[in-house]
């Protein structure tokens, strides 16, 4: 969509400090969404050790995620990332048969075919290792397996990730930011931060209750634009 622009535009600011401004923003986004739903009683859920453990690993994946594709689009690599995003359906119909022991059927694996086909295609024309595409897809694919194997809603799950990661998050921007002029001369938060950051992405949020035939069907739509 529109996000590489909006990133584009902050070229100026460091891609860890768009990062945890976006955990940050995202918390307080979702906290407000919480307690319109009815409160926090999922914490209860998280406390859990192995619960806890479980989110503490899919909040660095999604973490590092984020970065990665922050720092494609400061470094012109946009379309590379893009890429990731068209592998990682196909990861996720891997897992889904692999790990979570779902099914296909001929039709379906007909669809995965045809979409391997287009991202094998979109690779080649690249003419470069698509690392980035890779990378994108592995820990965007083990994120979403991580929150199937929780089984908590969408909506609470991203929010006990930005709370695990709100506390580093703040410590390290308050470091960054007291004392330190921006270009400008001027030390106050950059007010660009607020329209884009605030809100989850949707495809984290619903990542954990979608199913691989999900994903089979979304890449017969995708299949369609590639081939076009």
């Amino acid at each position: 969509g529109l996000l590489p622009v909006y990133l584009k535009a902050l070229h100026g600011v460091a891609g860890v400090e768009v990062l945890l401004c976006r955990v940050l923003f995202s918390l307080a986004f979702l906290s407000v969404i919480l307690s319109l739903r009815g409160g926090f009683g999922f914490l209860r859920e998280a406390r859990r050790r192995e619960v806890a453990l479980r989110f503490l690993a899919s909040a660095t994946l999604i973490s590092f995620n984020w970065f990665l594709y922050i720092w494609s689009v400061g470094s012109e690599r946009v379309v590379e990332a893009s890429l990731g995003y068209f592998i990682n359906p196909l990861l996720n119909v891997v897992l889904g048969v692999a790990v979570l022991k779902e099914r296909l059927n001929r039709a379906q694996w007909l669809a995965v075919a045809l979409a391997a086909v287009g991202v094998l295609y979109l690779t080649i024309v690249s003419a470069r290792p698509p690392w980035i595409a890779l990378t994108l897809a592995v820990s965007f694919g083990l994120y979403g397996l991580i929150r199937k194997v929780v089984r908590v809603e969408s909506v609470p799950g991203l929010a006990t990730e930005t709370l695990l990661l709100a506390p580093f998050a703040a410590a390290f921007l308050v470091e960054e930011w007291s004392g330190t002029p921006t270009p400008d001369g001027d030390e106050s938060l950059d007010l660009r931060f607020f329209p884009v950051d605030a809100p989850p992405p949707p495809e984290q949020v619903v990542r954990s209750h979608r199913t691989v035939f999900d994903d089979v069907r979304r890449f017969l739509a995708t299949g369609e634009i590639v081939v076009d």
